[in-house]
């Protein structure tokens, strides 16, 4: 758990970018090369490392009466390795630190590889970001992008290139959360175009406070047209 918590206070500022709504990938990117520079150096020296977080496990075991052992070796095993190793400490290093740390940078270079690197300077492009930019800036990626790509039309297709890009599944995971507060028992036979309404009025439920009294006019406005039922609707101007 000690080494879980560390590193995942490393990776929250990332996480935090990558699940924001106005997202950058490309200052992720670099942010992401200075973690794997602190990672590799954690790498190097992971004897150092590791035993000031085995000190601070041993002593909340010790606190609690525990005693941190090694899991006993068997001649053949099919769920975990066998490591001979007779101290407790260098046993989960091993087992457990070594891999774990390998895990986070294999995984971190595979997603933020350089080669990655054009792909997402594509969102340069974008005029919120484009009339930020320095000139000189602005030619190198414009450069890189259409060394690349090698198109023409450089500003219309670079949207349809860039758009498409997956970045996190966070949209998908807020919309699916969005899905299970609306659709409860109580709705359990609300229709699909209902369903979906409500939906678009959760997730985007700033907009909807921001024009709430223009809506709620155009909704009994729209709903006395279609459901007249010989009732007379007087909307008022107060």
């Amino acid at each position: 758990m000690k080494i879980i918590a560390k590193y995942s206070a490393i990776l929250e500022p990332v996480t935090n970018v990558l699940q924001g709504v106005s997202m950058e990938l490309y200052k992720v990117r670099e942010h992401v090369e200075e973690l794997l520079k602190m990672l590799e150096d954690n790498r190097t020296n992971a004897n150092e490392i590791f035993d000031l977080l085995f000190t601070d496990a041993k002593s909340i075991a010790d606190d609690f009466e525990i005693t941190i052992t090694c899991p006993r070796i068997t001649g053949k095993q099919s769920h975990r390795n066998n490591y001979s190793y007779e101290s407790s400490k260098d046993y989960y290093r091993v087992s457990i630190f070594l891999p774990y740390l390998d895990s986070i940078i294999q995984c971190m270079k595979e997603r933020f590889e350089k080669s990655n690197s054009v792909a997402f300077s594509l969102q340069h492009l974008h005029p919120a970001l484009f009339i930020k930019m320095k000139k000189q800036e602005c030619t190198d990626s414009i450069t890189n992008i259409y060394n690349f790509y090698k198109i023409e039309n450089l500003l219309a297709e670079s949207e349809n290139i860039f758009l498409p890009l997956p970045a996190t599944s966070c949209a998908a995971e807020r919309s699916f959360s969005t899905l299970r507060r609306v659709k409860t028992w109580l709705r359990s036979t609300t229709g699909e175009d209902r369903l979906n309404g409500l939906c678009m009025l959760s997730v985007h439920r700033e907009r909807v406070n921001i024009r709430k009294d223009k809506l709620i006019e155009q909704l009994i406005t729209r709903f006395a047209r279609e459901q007249p039922r010989r009732l007379f609707y007087l909307i008022t101007n107060k």
